[in-house]
């Protein structure tokens, strides 16, 4: 029973989470809105859960738990009545056969994804000027984890290939027992640090875990017997067909393609060396003026600002002496040096300051939350600070 259970679970969550890929459809999107109002309607009525929580098919979100207790339920009902209209296992092989392929393919297609993201630093990109000048008890254990993370190309790569080799070996019968247990071992890695640092990927890594066993299932039995028994292993090892091969190798280079758009399209297979926008980085405050009065840099002083950071994604962020943080979307009318900034969490206070840039110092003027402010910053040279350095020591000096 637990085969057909696994099945069903596998099909329908599967079918039912929203996942974006390049090269294939998201069907799975077109029918969420159904799920989440199903999701909404049995926390609040059924849990008594407020009606206010997010209720999106997204990473870790409340609906998405929901979504998946629904599933598991409706998995376990309906293979407790397949066993009993279907007592006889004539067709066990066949089942197990399809359960292993889908959780290979789909599997192999998220590792090759994940893969490319980690190896063209798409993932783990370098922390933005914001982060590295924030201070290390103020960064949430997240954007501290992902930092570490994109300051170091090397481990960033090899975690990349890490994911991309068994996402090759899954395709093909022979090598999904090697690349299974691989593949197990990374997304172990995985959710355990998505549960260690509080990234909100865990629900889906718990999956992929799951869609590992699917593909070890058939082989527990021989991988007793290697790692702990003595007793010699048998396998039936059927030889695999040039139309078989044929067939997994199309699959195989779907998924990398699939896996490769994104970058193909952009061009851009570093992220580190990917163009910013002119203004982006992060401008120490040497001068600032707020309705008429000169600030000096004092450190008690909750008005006079630090620092300010324009983020290549449109955000601009202020850092006060207190080194509090304050974000702002942004965007740049180059025509006429204006900075149009929007508070988001007041849509309706919108701000515009002018800037004049010489060379790596700007200068601002304008009307910001009520204050005439004017203001002389200089850019920081990102790449004379300590984390930017890439010198490698074997030993100690």
């Amino acid at each position: 029973m637990y085969l057909k259970f696994s099945l069903i679970f596998t099909l329908l969550f599967i079918a039912t989470l929203p996942f974006e890929q390049p090269l294939l459809p998201d069907f799975p999107a077109l029918i969420a809105p159904f799920f989440e109002l199903v999701s909404k309607w049995v926390a609040t009525n059924l849990l008594g859960w407020s009606p206010l929580l997010n209720y999106r098919l997204e990473s870790d979100s409340a609906g998405l738990y929901i979504h998946s207790g629904i599933l598991l339920f409706i998995s376990s009902s309906l293979a407790f009545a397949w066993h009993l209209l279907e007592k006889n296992d004539n067709r066990k092989v066949i089942y197990n056969k399809v359960l292993i392929e889908i959780s290979s393919f789909y599997l192999s297609m998220h590792l090759f994804s994940y893969g490319f993201s980690k190896l063209f630093k798409a993932q783990f990109f370098f922390p933005e000027p914001n982060t590295l000048f924030t201070p290390l008890a103020y960064l949430d254990r997240d954007i501290l984890f992902w930092s570490a993370m994109g300051t170091s190309h090397t481990y960033s790569v090899f975690s990349g290939i890490i994911e991309l080799v068994p996402a090759l070996l899954l395709i093909f019968p022979r090598t999904r027992t090697l690349s299974a247990l691989i593949a197990f071992g990374v997304m172990v890695n995985v959710f355990m640090l998505n549960m260690g640092f509080d990234i909100s990927v865990k629900l889906f890594s718990a999956f992929l875990i799951f869609l590992c066993l699917n593909v070890l299932r058939a082989e527990f039995r021989n991988l007793y017997l290697f790692f702990l028994s003595d007793l010699p292993i048998k396998r039936n090892l059927i030889g695999i067909s040039w139309k078989n091969i044929i067939y997994r190798s199309i699959i195989g280079l779907f998924l990398i393609i699939n896996g490769l758009f994104p970058f193909i399209l952009a061009g851009n297979f570093n992220d580190d060396l990917a163009p910013r926008p002119d203004l982006n980085g992060a401008y120490e405050i040497n001068q600032f003026v707020i309705n008429g009065d000169s600030l000096a840099p004092m450190i008690n002083d909750k008005f006079r600002w630090k620092r300010i950071f324009i983020h290549r994604r449109g955000y601009f962020i202020i850092q006060n002496m207190q080194d509090k943080m304050t974000d702002y979307k942004l965007k740049i009318d180059e025509t006429n040096n204006i900075l149009e900034i929007t508070d988001y969490r007041n849509f309706d206070l919108k701000y515009s300051l002018n800037i004049i840039k010489n060379g790596d110092s700007i200068s601002l003027r304008g009307n910001f939350i009520g204050k005439d402010i004017y203001l002389k910053a200089v850019r920081i040279d990102l790449k004379k600070l300590p984390i930017s350095n890439n010198n490698f020591h074997w030993m100690l000096n």
